[in-house]
């Protein structure tokens, strides 16, 4: 079957051409992640991708009896010449964050994400929402095998009072502004409280939006492995405001290490957190204020919730669940 890459070399599709030579074709995405997006594309279609795979695995001596990939890109779509069963995870490819939470994707991406993904017949979805939004988009209902996060022992070290940890990229779509807003609110109150940014992208988002130095906010950057655990162990509560999110992992790891938690009221996250159990559900900026200073000026509600909440993983989102159960759906595919 002609691709929509061969077409659009074969004058098939028009396209806005910026470049041709006898081996390669330039041309403007219809539907651009950028200001300028040009896609650049070999004219020889390539049908051996398949066979430098098997290739590999012949040089390597590895004899899989099922191999996993990601949904992105369509990758699995290179999967089918080897006769091997492949089970492919559904963790948010372009075309579901293009349609549910705004992100920008090319048109070549997505139409090749749809082929790949109405073929798959074996596909893991990692939350009930993200079962719903592969059906809804692709056809494709999958199973629901969520993600899981590595269990600890139990923290013992100090919180940081009145200590506000924001945990993700600095983004509109992670909902930082919210956060920032509510901070504010919250420093009027306790006028040394402290709002702890881990992840990328702080300073952009401030110059981005012009943004000036902000009172009382530490910025930690990107963090990884022991840097993480240690600098996470330190918060007093975890704000999570993002519009939108296929599971939640980010928000699974705070609440593994014991600590109380305020997240975004979307599908995703109201999968994990039971209200006013393990953690709470803000609907907007007044409901973020009222919870975090509950939690901020009652101790034994916090310890409470933060408790509740290494409970939920630790019975629900372990990582050796997710493991066992992945190993279960492998032989399962492989009788199949």
């Amino acid at each position: 079957m002609s691709t929509i890459f061969k077409k659009i070399i074969d004058k098939e599709i028009p396209a806005n051409i910026v470049y041709e030579d006898d081996e390669f074709l330039a041309f403007h995405d219809i539907n651009p992640a950028a200001k300028v997006h040009v896609l650049v594309i070999p004219k020889k279609e390539i049908k051996n991708l398949t066979q430098q795979l098997q290739k590999f695995l012949q040089k390597e001596d590895i004899h899989p009896n099922v191999i996993e990939t990601h949904d992105w890109e369509g990758v699995s779509l290179f999967l089918e010449g080897l006769k091997i069963p492949y089970v492919v995870r559904a963790h948010g490819c372009y075309r579901i964050l293009k349609k549910y939470f705004g992100y920008k994707a090319s048109l070549g991406v997505e139409a090749i994400e749809t082929e790949a993904l109405k073929k798959a017949s074996h596909l893991i979805c990692v939350s009930k929402n993200s079962q719903r939004m592969y059906e809804e988009t692709f056809g494709n209902k999958g199973i629901i095998i969520t993600n899981g996060v590595t269990t600890t022992a139990q923290n013992l070290s100090e919180t940081l009072p009145f200590s506000l940890f924001f945990f993700g990229s600095v983004t509109t779509k992670k909902g930082f502004e919210i956060a920032l807003n509510v901070f504010k609110r919250i420093l009027q109150k306790f006028p040394t409280a402290t709002l702890h940014i881990v992840g990328k992208n702080y300073e952009n988002y401030l110059k981005e939006n012009n943004l000036g130095e902000q009172k009382n906010v530490i910025n930690y950057g990107h963090l990884q492995g022991e840097e993480l655990k240690i600098t996470l162990q330190k918060a007093d509560v975890f704000i999570f405001p993002s519009q939108g999110e296929t599971f939640g992992l980010a928000l699974c790891e705070a609440m593994e290490i014991g600590k109380a938690i305020v997240a975004a009221d979307i599908p995703s996250f109201r999968d994990i957190i039971t209200h006013t159990k393990d953690g709470f559900i803000a609907k907007n900026e007044d409901e973020y204020y009222e919870y975090i200073m509950k939690l901020f000026q009652d101790d034994v509600l916090n310890k409470t919730i933060a408790e509740n909440a290494r409970q939920t993983i630790h019975l629900q989102y372990n990582f050796e669940k997710t493991v066992e159960n992945s190993l279960l759906y492998y032989q399962k595919t492989i009788n199949n």
